[in-house]
């Protein structure tokens, strides 16, 4: 799931030149296109506020809105939460983790 703010987050960070070693302009232009053809696009309501970083707040709000199971992040200041409502926080590694 996405809200139109992630997408655009997304762009931004995938456009970086530290990660252009991983996405070439046509594989973020078929990554993108196929995200919008499978992605549940989610309008947040909700207003959270307890991320240390006030910019990742809109995860938090992302993730209560669409009711998700997990929020996957490698981001330090969302992982000490661990969870906001019904929504783990989890690494990847820890995801796949739980998953088997």
């Amino acid at each position: 799931m996405f809200s139109e703010r992630l997408l655009v987050e997304f762009i931004s960070v995938a456009g970086r030149e530290k990660f252009r070693k991983y996405f070439t302009k046509n594989d973020m232009d078929e990554l993108l296109m196929k995200m919008k053809k499978v992605a549940k696009i989610v309008r947040t309501t909700t207003v959270q506020t307890q991320c240390r970083d006030p910019k990742d707040n809109f995860l938090l709000e992302l993730a209560v809105d669409g009711k998700a199971d997990y929020l996957i992040t490698g981001d330090h200041d969302l992982l000490e939460l661990k969870a906001v409502n019904n929504t783990k926080i989890v690494t990847i590694r820890d995801f796949f983790k739980s998953a088997q």
